[in-house]
């Protein structure tokens, strides 16, 4: 697993089990967060969209 600073308001995690992998999307900004989910994905999938998440190249 792998995250991004928790002293932001927006957090991401990378989250991986039995195989699967997907990322989490933590929205702190609003009076009431949100929290969104990519879909289950392989793990190789998964670990691409993060470095896009990471490097600003994600849509």
């Amino acid at each position: 697993m792998a995250y991004t600073c928790e002293c932001r308001s927006l957090v991401f995690e990378h989250c991986m089990a039995g195989g699967q992998s997907f990322v989490r999307r933590y929205d702190r900004s609003a009076p009431s967060p949100s929290i969104m989910e990519s879909p289950r994905m392989r793990v190789v999938d998964a670990m691409a969209l993060w470095r896009q998440l990471m490097n600003g190249e994600a849509r």
